[in-house]
């Protein structure tokens, strides 16, 4: 796969959403989900698109719900090279997991039950 590393790490730094993409990563690592960093990335910047910055708890939510309504049919592409498709990372399967993991995290009454 030929990319550009330094413009994955601009697209991310520029996004302004650093707080939630660490969230969701610790999230995703304490439920041991298969799920690339570029691509949880990319997802939670769609995910918060037009949402206020700063609202972490419920822009993190937000990505939760994206995650488990969008994962399984959204496209995401490599902004450095348009031939690489990133959701194809995972199998259809590996992505009903994340989706599933995101459900279940949704319907957490308590934060603990979700990130600690």
């Amino acid at each position: 796969m030929q990319t550009n590393v330094v413009s994955h790490i601009n697209a991310v730094r520029n996004s302004g959403r650093a707080e939630e993409i660490m969230l969701v990563k610790a999230w995703r690592n304490q439920k041991g989900l298969k799920f690339p960093s570029f691509y949880l990335e990319l997802a939670t910047i769609e995910a918060c698109r037009g949402r206020k910055v700063g609202h972490l708890s419920e822009n993190f939510l937000a990505t939760l719900a994206y995650i488990r309504d969008h994962i399984e049919t959204a496209t995401f592409i490599d902004p450095a090279n348009t031939n690489n498709v990133i959701s194809e990372e995972l199998t259809l399967e590996e992505k009903r997991a994340v989706a599933s993991a995101a459900s279940v995290a949704r319907r957490a009454t308590n934060w603990n039950q979700i990130v600690v």
